[in-house]
């Protein structure tokens, strides 16, 4: 049963990182139709909290770089300061570790 856990585990992360991939790709080619990104709006946001939760900083940064111009120009005020702190200490992190390297 203990394997059986591990797969499904697995197959529960796997999900995750193509979910948090497809959106922020989405996001990436979809920038100049405010439409598109409304209409999927909650999805982003849960791929941009599933990159958060899964320490994916560079996702993250990703995410602002496509997203933030549309929250700024939209009118989503606290989406645009959420995510842009966010960010900023996702790309923080990244300077870190390159530090570090």
């Amino acid at each position: 049963m203990h394997v059986a856990r591990k797969q499904i585990q697995q197959i529960y992360l796997d999900s995750r990182h193509r979910y948090v991939g497809y959106y922020l790709r989405y996001s990436e080619e979809s920038t100049h139709l405010a439409y598109m990104l409304e209409q999927e709006l909650a999805n982003l946001q849960q791929a941009f909290h599933w990159a958060i939760e899964d320490n994916k900083h560079e996702l993250v940064a990703r995410f602002w770089e496509a997203i933030g111009d549309f929250f700024w120009e939209h009118g989503y005020w606290q989406n645009y300061l959420e995510w842009g702190e966010t960010a900023l200490n996702a790309i923080r992190q990244l300077g870190r570790r390159e530090t570090e390297a």
